[in-house]
C-alpha cells in the first residue's frame, strides 16, 4: 500500500533512466532504418518535451539526420522560448529552420471570420494544426518522419489538439509521464532551465498548461500513475 500521493510520486520516479533511454533510442533508430526515411523532423518549441525528443533522436540517428522546425507566432510565442529552441538545436548540432506562422494563421482566420466567431481557443487550435501542416510539408518533401512530442500525461487527460500536436508518425516519449520526461531531460543533458520550465502549448499569449488544466503535474502524474500502472 502507498501512504500518500507523494509515496506514489516517488515510485513514479523510481525507474532506470538508462534502460528507458536505450529502449526509446532503439525504437527511433529501428523505425528510421525500417522506413528508409532521410530525416527525422521535429517541431522544436524550446520546452522540455520537444527538447528531450530532439536529443533522443540525435542520439539515435545522429544530428545530420534530424531537422528541427521552429514555428513561432508573432505576438504569442515568447522570445525566451525561441531563444531556448535555438540553444537546444545549436547545443546538439541540429540543423533548424525558423518559419513565422502569424501571417499564415491570420489568413485562415480572416477567411473564416465571416462565418464564425474565432475565439482564443479556436485560433489557438488553428495555430497547432498549421504547425503540423508545416511539419508534414517538410516531411513529404524530404522523405521524412515527423516525431511527435506529446507525453503520456497529456495523452491520458486529452490535453492536445486533434490533428495538431496529436498528429505525427511516431511518439517517442508517449509512454513517459511529464515528471519522468523532466527527470530524463536532466540526465541526458537538457539545460535545467528548459527541463524545469512550466509547460506551455503556446497557443495564446501567456498560455500555461497547468493553469489551463487546473492542476500541476506534481499532482496529475501520481494520480494517473496510480490509475494506469498500480490499478488503485
Amino acid at each position: 500500500m502507498f501512504g500518500s500521493i507523494w509515496d506514489i510520486r516517488q515510485k513514479l520516479l523510481s525507474f532506470n533512466i538508462g534502460i528507458v533511454v536505450k529502449e526509446i533510442e532503439n525504437f527511433i533508430r529501428e523505425y528510421f532504418k525500417k522506413t528508409g526515411a532521410k530525416k527525422l523532423i521535429i517541431g522544436l518549441s524550446g520546452g522540455v518535451d520537444s527538447s528531450t525528443t530532439l536529443k533522443l533522436a540525435v542520439d539515435s540517428v545522429g544530428p545530420r539526420n534530424v531537422l528541427a522546425l521552429i514555428l513561432p507566432h508573432y505576438g504569442i510565442t515568447e522570445t525566451s522560448d525561441i531563444e531556448d529552441a535555438y540553444m537546444v538545436a545549436d547545443t546538439f548540432g541540429v540543423e533548424y529552420i525558423t518559419i513565422e506562422l502569424a501571417d499564415i494563421c491570420s489568413i485562415v482566420k480572416q477567411r473564416l471570420s465571416p462565418f464564425l466567431d474565432i475565439d482564443k481557443k479556436t485560433y489557438g487550435n488553428i495555430i497547432a494544426r498549421l504547425r503540423m501542416v508545416t511539419l508534414y510539408a517538410f516531411s513529404n518533401s524530404m522523405n521524412g518522419i515527423v516525431l511527435g512530442t506529446s507525453d503520456k500525461s497529456e495523452r491520458l487527460i486529452g490535453y492536445f489538439t486533434k490533428w495538431g500536436d496529436a498528429a505525427a508518425d511516431i511518439f517517442p516519449i508517449a509512454d513517459l509521464y511529464k515528471s519522468q520526461v523532466r527527470k530524463i531531460a536532466l540526465d541526458i543533458g537538457i539545460p535545467r532551465k528548459i527541463a524545469e520550465k512550466p509547460s506551455s502549448p503556446g497557443l495564446w499569449r501567456g498560455h500555461r498548461a497547468e493553469e489551463e488544466i487546473g492542476l500541476g503535474y506534481d499532482v496529475i502524474d501520481p494520480i494517473l500513475y496510480a490509475m494506469e500502472e498500480l490499478n488503485i
